[in-house]
């Protein structure tokens, strides 16, 4: 004997409607202008625009630089917001903003990020930039000197550091990345070096203010000169 068992399906029809007053517009930075569409706009990572600012942690401070909004459509009441501390914004409007670095050791970061709220029609909206330190320690004296050694046989690894004056809890706990450090081997006839990575069986710490360094051929007798940048978006 056999129970059929029959599924019946009743399909109802909902139509739902509304009235749209607004939406949010992702608006652009731009270096220069406010125009439509942009012009000169700030480079692009990660869907979040960003800018370097290639300031010095000495007095006098470079000038402020200076952000402009460019949208689609009008907008208002604008306000620029830091995320953290150690950054200075001035001459806030609804159409830009300019920034600077302060004069404090104890905020240093090597990013930061502006969170910027305005108002598109009926929309309260939000958008981001970021906003990267780009500087070179050596010829900065606030900077403590590349530690290691001073002599290096060819084909041995050297370990070689940097204080890492960026890569501060306080800075990390805001949850919007830290920037790195970029290391390079500079001179006359200096070889090609290994620089850091995994894939050469060499050390790099997470922010890149360590690092091992190997150099694998060419270098005989002239000085080689190690270097390092705080700033690997720039």
């Amino acid at each position: 004997m056999k129970f059929i068992l029959k599924i019946c399906l009743l399909v109802y029809t909902l139509s739902i409607s509304a009235d749209v007053f607004g939406q949010c517009t992702n608006v652009r930075f731009s270096s220069s202008s406010t125009a439509w569409p942009t012009v000169n706009p700030l480079l692009t990572q990660n869907n979040t625009q960003f800018i370097c600012l290639r300031q010095v942690l000495a007095n006098p401070l470079p000038a402020p630089v200076r952000v402009y909004i460019s949208a689609p459509v009008a907008v208002s009441g604008v306000t620029w917001t830091p995320i953290g501390s150690g950054i200075n914004l001035s001459n806030q409007s609804n159409s830009s903003c300019d920034f600077q670095f302060g004069l404090s050791p104890s905020a240093d970061f090597g990013k930061a990020r502006i969170q910027v709220r305005y108002t598109a029609g009926a929309c309260g909206c939000i958008d981001t930039l970021d906003i990267f330190r780009f500087m070179i320690p050596q010829a900065t004296s606030s900077f403590s000197p590349i530690y290691g050694p001073t002599c290096l046989v060819p084909g041995a690894i050297g370990l070689f550091l940097v204080e890492p004056r960026f890569t501060r809890p306080a800075n990390i706990n805001l949850g919007i990345g830290v920037d790195g450090y970029r290391w390079s081997v500079s001179g006359t006839n200096v070889g090609t070096w290994n620089l850091g990575g995994a894939s050469a069986g060499l050390i790099t710490s997470g922010d890149g203010s360590a690092i091992q360094i190997q150099n694998v051929s060419g270098w005989t007798s002239n000085q080689a000169t190690i270097n390092v940048m705080q700033g690997t978006s720039c």
